[in-house]
């Protein structure tokens, strides 16, 4: 008995590097793309979506499920944050959903190690000096021997803690146990030297990472982020580096993105400041990393096998 094709979905822009992989699958009826025609009339037949956020000009999820029919029974997000995928329609269904988690968590443990090693070494002071060309000797930090403080333990969190052990940092991890409660919260960061935030945005952790959290860091601390932008008060932190209670913050995501061209961050020297493209790595290219990861699942799926990468639609990630 020949078996029924699987209508896949991929709300991901067609030019998207990857995508080719997904017009070669066989036993699949398979609409592609982003815009509204495409979404309202394949999403009401789709058993399978592949959505992306980040990939470029995407609807948000909230306005793509009402569209969707009784025959969805799972959705994958191309990326690993799912708090722009999960609406609490989608959390309440039966409908599975898998993430990208672990995909991209090498790129950004490079980046948390350019951020403990920028500041440490005065990466900034030497641009400049070279391009003054001035010669002016000064005295720079060592990482090793340093504590770092990794809030949010996942697969990016210990793939960053073990990139700056491999510095000779002291590690600290912090989980839900810790986050829960923010007097253990406080006292772990008063013995960090760096604080690399890598937890996902849940309701429990918007701005977790607050005036006290940073008020309670070692004072001259850096603070790293390559999880949630929300998960970090910027305006708290913004205050602490004025304050200079934090010595230095290397960013890769913001409260808002685009980050605007007001904000204080900009013309910051103690910021170090990636546009969300720490994870978007050139050779492999990051869509192919994120395509891989959901045909590999896809492939269980048409097999009937547990996906990989599941999300706790309960917890948010």
């Amino acid at each position: 008995m020949k078996r029924p094709r699987v209508r896949l979905l991929a709300i991901v822009p067609p030019a998207l590097p990857a995508a080719a992989r997904l017009r070669g699958l066989r036993g699949v009826a398979l609409a592609l793309g982003c815009d509204a025609a495409t979404i309202a009339g394949a999403a009401p037949e789709a058993e399978v979506i592949l959505y992306s956020s980040l990939a470029g000009g995407t609807p948000p999820f909230r306005d793509v499920w009402p569209h969707t029919g009784p025959s969805l029974r799972w959705v994958h997000s191309f990326e690993a944050g799912v708090d722009r995928l999960l609406t609490p329609e989608l959390a309440a269904s039966a409908v599975r959903v898998t993430n990208a988690r672990g995909v991209y968590t090498e790129s950004l443990a490079e980046f948390a190690v350019l951020g403990v090693l920028w500041f440490a070494k005065q990466a900034r002071r030497l641009v400049e000096q070279q391009r003054a060309r001035r010669w002016e000797q000064f005295e720079v930090e060592l990482a090793r021997g340093r504590t770092a403080a990794v809030v949010g333990y996942g697969a990016v969190g210990r793939t960053c803690a073990g990139a700056l052990r491999k510095l000779g940092m002291k590690i600290v991890p912090v989980g839900r146990a810790e986050t829960a409660e923010r007097e253990k919260l406080h006292a772990i960061l008063g013995q960090a030297d760096v604080l690399l935030a890598a937890a996902p945005l849940t309701p429990a952790t918007r701005h977790l990472l607050d005036a006290a959290a940073f008020a309670a860091l070692k004072r001259g601390g850096i603070v790293i982020n390559v999880g949630r932008g929300p998960v970090v008060d910027e305006a708290a932190l913004i205050a602490a580096l004025q304050a200079g209670q934090v010595g230095g913050a290397a960013l890769d995501v913001f409260e808002r993105e685009p980050l605007p061209p007001e904000h204080p961050f900009w013309a910051m020297e103690n910021v170090l400041l990636s546009p969300h493209a720490t994870d978007r790595t050139r050779t492999p290219h990051w869509t192919e990393l994120g395509m891989r990861c959901f045909l590999a699942n896809f492939s269980r799926y048409r097999r009937r096998l547990p996906l990989l990468t599941p999300v706790n639609k309960a917890a948010g990630y």
